[in-house]
């Protein structure tokens, strides 16, 4: 059968929830738990249900639930972002990873950095994108490793670390990998990092 979706229920009381309804209550129907709240501003009303929503069955509903927490940067917090690190489903640990770099990934530095070695490709550019204001040489040298991985995909989600961090001292590398990569995806976002 269906799955049943978590609903929220968002009181007209609210000073953000005001024409929602008509009969006084908005009900959030077949969205992720967590969705709702972060739009209108209600995060810290929904707390307890985000947290309950972190350790959900579904994946994407931890991930939505997850994607929330920086709003809250308490230990409760940070301790379960900290536990979706291990998380088995790889688009978690990225969420997690993510939030916590928003949050300030100093304060959790090494088990972001285990994730270096990560065989998902956007768990691995995520962790070296969090790290780069915070360790830039090891993040340095675990980007320059990515981009020459025998992966494509990796070689790509290595293209993205670059254009949002802009490292300029990685433009050499990315001009050789325009011209000679073996994949055209690779050689073409390559190409477009350098125009950009």
């Amino acid at each position: 059968g269906r799955r049943n979706v978590p609903r929220i229920e968002i009181p007209l009381a609210h000073p953000r929830s005001r024409n929602l309804s008509r009969d006084g209550v908005r009900t959030v129907a077949g969205m992720p738990a967590g969705a709702s709240p972060r739009t209108l501003g209600l995060v810290p009303t929904f707390l307890p249900r985000m947290y309950r929503s972190a350790r959900d069955t579904d994946p994407s509903v931890r991930s939505t639930a997850l994607n929330v927490l920086d709003e809250d940067n308490s230990p409760t917090a940070v301790r379960l972002l900290r536990d979706a690190l291990n998380d088995p489903d790889p688009r978690v640990q990225a969420t997690a990873i993510e939030v916590l770099e928003r949050m300030g990934a100093e304060k959790v530095s090494q088990p972001i950095r285990a994730k270096f070695e990560s065989r998902n490709n956007r768990v691995r550019a995520n962790a070296i994108k969090a790290l780069w204001k915070v360790e830039m040489q090891n993040a340095s040298q675990e980007l320059e490793k990515m981009l020459k991985d025998d992966s494509s995909p990796h070689r790509l989600s290595a293209l993205w670390v670059v254009e949002r961090i802009k490292a300029r001292p990685i433009m050499e590398r990315l001009t050789a990998m325009s011209r000679s990569d073996p994949d055209l995806r690779v050689r073409s976002r390559a190409r477009r990092v350098l125009e950009g």
